[in-house]
């Protein structure tokens, strides 16, 4: 199974900015952990190679999710500050590949108390069947 983690804006910059709201550990530490776990069989009981990927750029997010959303059997997004205004990004998660898409906000909660609803709502991560 092969399942891809898609980083939005600033998401490059964990563990080096705001380490009091967002913590002192980069991304790449938490994927490490990730790969080591989930090669062993943790989902399940079936091996699952993760890749990742990130960019600040909205059309290269689009671009990502629609060159390997045919290829995956799952993606993880998480738009990061695209959440917020991306009708595009939001629109491009719902391609018809018969792959779920599930969105993962940081501090989601903390950061958007008492905002609009995002275009891209979070939802649980699924899975091709």
């Amino acid at each position: 199974m092969k399942l891809l983690i898609i980083n939005g804006p600033n998401l490059n910059l964990l563990g080096k900015r705001e380490k009091n709201i967002y913590g002192k550990k980069s991304f790449g530490f938490f994927f490490k952990k990730l790969k080591k776990e989930f090669s062993k069989g943790a989902g399940r009981g079936r091996k699952i190679k993760l890749e990742y990927y990130q960019s600040n750029v909205e059309g290269e997010l689009i671009n990502e999710l629609q060159r390997v959303g045919f290829e995956y059997d799952g993606i993880v997004l998480n738009p990061g500050g695209y959440t917020h205004t991306s009708v595009a990004l939001g629109d491009a998660r719902r391609l018809d590949t018969g792959l779920g898409v599930g969105e993962g906000g940081m501090i989601f909660s903390q950061r958007c108390s008492g905002t609009l609803a995002p275009p891209i709502s979070l939802t649980s991560v699924s899975q091709r069947a």
